[in-house]
C-alpha cells in the first residue's frame, strides 16, 4: 500500500495508508445508502406534516 506523510505546523509527521479502490467504493456505497435513508425519513416527515395541514384545511 502507498503511504502519505504529512508534516504539521508543530513539526510532527503523520503517516497513513491511502485507501484502496475497494475501500473507496464500499465507502461510497455506504455514504449513498445513509444519505438515501435520511432523505426518505425527511420526505415522510414532510409528507405527513403537510398532509395533516391540508387535511385540517378541508
Amino acid at each position: 500500500m502507498q503511504t502519505v506523510r504529512i508534516r504539521t505546523s508543530q513539526n510532527v509527521e503523520i503517516d497513513y495508508e491511502v485507501a484502496g479502490l475497494g475501500d473507496r467504493v464500499l465507502g461510497r456505497i455506504i455514504d449513498v445508502g445513509v444519505l438515501t435513508g435520511v432523505l426518505y425519513i425527511f420526505y415522510f416527515i414532510f409528507l405527513f406534516f403537510f398532509a395533516s395541514i391540508f387535511q385540517d384545511i378541508q
